[in-house]
């Protein structure tokens, strides 16, 4: 009869030379687990150890078994072990994880992650068993994009088990995400930008929502995100430039921006001019509150939906072209890159930037943007 060591001992170089011994053990299943040093140079030494861990009963040290028990307070953000450990090792007032990204992967655990995986060991989540569940979450009608975002709640976690000695290897080291077959994001045209704002359209196109109207004017002509424009207060405008530090979110108020940098962006005259009602409140700019709280997001693009019927751009050719209040953004990257805008400027302005970039615009002048305001100009007239 076979009698099996209750463990394997084997040598490894150690990172300034020499070597160590390290041990496994055996699973329920008869399978290796994670190799663990016993800080020994001498194997005599190193069977000593294991053995001591043996009469204690820690060589096999307690971990969660079922993902069930390691996906407990996953995502919550008073709780999450790995939040927490992320948010000590950010940046004084630069989080490098949010608290809607935390919503949302939390979301995705609840609905998508644990009714597939919740009852099996951590081990046996295998690659063809991730892949499987991708599929099928393809195959119920979800975007590939919106997948491969899904995924990325299970990738974390597993990678974080491994990290934490709880897994040998981590599937998603050879599981590739889903190529993005999202739609191309629509782009209004100059012509359709001028009649969407012009005067005559205060009253035909927005019925005389001037808040409204201004905040799409705002996206329009800076590049700015929508919660990016609800965060605007009083304090944040300046003659001529606005300063971009938070983004407002629904559930959880004033958030980082998504890049988690700030930045200093240009506004042409005319649009300075449509924000001077709003100013003033010592609170929001685009407020129904007196600057108490931002107007709501999904009001303002619905908004912006019926000012485009309005104007002759119609429910169905606005669907066919994908048009919606992102579209401001790529409408101004559009018109910027078309007047051959230096990258790192417009980067600079629209948040899609580097360290370096941010730095090289850390001391806000109009005139580092002076082919941007020009351009603002010629659109916005």
């Amino acid at each position: 009869m076979n009698h099996r060591k209750d463990y394997v001992l084997f040598k490894r170089g150690a990172t300034r030379g020499g070597s160590v011994w390290y041990y496994s053990t055996y699973d329920p299943y008869g399978r290796r687990t994670v190799a663990r040093s016993t800080g020994q140079t001498n194997k005599t030494l190193a069977e000593r150890y294991c053995n001591g861990l043996l009469k204690d009963g820690t060589l096999v040290p307690a971990k969660a078994r079922f993902f069930s028990d390691f996906s407990k307070d996953w995502w919550v953000w008073d709780r999450c072990l790995y939040i927490r450990g992320k948010l000590k090792r950010s940046r004084a007032g630069k989080p490098t994880i949010s608290r809607t990204h935390a919503h949302d992967m939390h979301a995705a655990l609840e609905r998508h992650v644990l009714p597939t995986f919740k009852d099996l060991r951590l081990e046996d989540i295998t690659v063809p068993s991730i892949e499987s569940w991708m599929d099928s979450l393809l195959d119920s009608g979800l975007s590939p994009k919106r997948v491969n975002n899904i995924t990325s709640c299970l990738r974390v976690m597993l990678r974080e088990a491994k990290r934490q000695g709880l897994l040998q290897h981590d599937p998603f080291d050879v599981i590739r995400p889903f190529a993005d077959n999202c739609r191309e994001r629509g782009v209004l045209s100059i012509d359709e930008v001028r009649k969407l704002f012009s005067d005559d359209a205060i009253a035909t196109a927005w019925g005389g929502n001037l808040l409204y109207r201004t905040i799409n004017m705002v996206a329009a002509s800076t590049g700015m995100r929508q919660g990016e424009i609800l965060a605007v207060r009083d304090e944040d405008v300046h003659d001529g430039w606005i300063h971009v530090e938070h983004s407002w979110n629904l559930h959880y108020g004033l958030q980082p921006t998504k890049t988690r940098q700030t930045r200093d962006v240009p506004v042409p005259p005319k649009v300075m001019e449509a924000m001077k009602p709003f100013l003033g409140s010592d609170g929001f700019v685009f407020s129904m509150t007196h600057g108490e709280r931002p107007a709501t997001g999904h009001r303002i693009t619905k908004g912006l939906y019926a000012a485009l019927e309005r104007i002759g751009l119609s429910h169905e050719e606005r669907t066919r072209r994908n048009i919606n209040f992102h579209s401001f953004r790529h409408f101004f990257n559009s018109v910027m890159r078309a007047r051959q805008i230096p990258v790192a400027v417009l980067q600079s302005v629209t948040g899609h930037t580097t360290l370096e970039m941010t730095d090289r615009y850390s001391h806000f002048s109009l005139d580092n943007f002076k082919e941007i305001v020009a351009v603002q100009a010629e659109v916005f007239a």
